[in-house]
C-alpha cells in the first residue's frame, strides 16, 4: 500500500459518514461521523480527484482522472453500483474529468472535462439511472479575472 493522498471529503448525512479519496491507493476512505473513526475503505478508480453526493444520500460520484471514468458508490451500503465512462471523444481529444456535481434532485451529474489544447473546456451530463451520457453543450470558454 502506498503512502495515503487524501484527495477532497464529502459528508452524506443520511449515511452518518464521512468519505474521503486517497488518491494514491484508488480508494474512497470511509469514516464515521460520530467518531471518525475508519470503518472501511471502497476500492474507486485510478487518479481519485473530486467527489460528490447527491441530497438524499443515494449516490457518490467520485471522478478519476488517470484513467477516465466515475466511480459511483451507494454511500449507505458501500456497494459500488457502476462506473461510467469519459466520453471517448473527450478522451482522444486529451479531456480529463475534473469537477462533479449532481442536482438537487439527484437525477443529473454534472461533470466537467478540462484538459484541452486552448481555452475550451466540456461540462458533461449524466443520468444517474443509466448513468450514460445525456448532454453537453459544444464546450465551455473559461475566463480568467485580471
Amino acid at each position: 500500500m502506498n503512502s495515503p493522498e487524501p484527495m477532497y471529503v464529502v459528508y452524506v448525512k443520511t449515511a452518518r459518514r464521512v468519505f474521503v479519496g486517497d488518491r494514491a491507493n484508488n480508494r474512497v476512505v470511509v469514516f464515521r461521523s460520530t467518531d471518525y473513526s475508519v470503518e472501511t475503505s471502497v476500492a474507486a478508480g485510478n487518479g481519485i480527484f473530486h467527489m460528490w453526493a447527491d441530497n438524499a444520500g443515494r449516490q457518490l460520484w467520485v471522478n478519476n482522472d488517470i484513467d477516465n471514468t466515475i466511480s459511483v458508490i451507494d454511500p449507505g451500503t458501500l456497494q459500488t453500483i457502476a462506473t461510467a465512462c469519459l466520453p471517448t471523444d473527450l478522451i482522444a481529444m486529451g479531456g480529463k474529468p475534473h469537477d462533479v456535481i449532481l442536482d438537487p434532485k439527484g437525477k443529473y451529474a454534472f461533470v466537467t472535462v478540462v484538459g484541452f489544447s486552448g481555452d475550451a473546456d466540456y461540462v458533461v451530463r449524466y443520468s444517474t439511472s443509466s448513468f450514460e451520457e445525456t448532454g453537453r453543450p459544444q464546450s465551455v470558454k473559461t475566463h480568467m479575472c485580471l
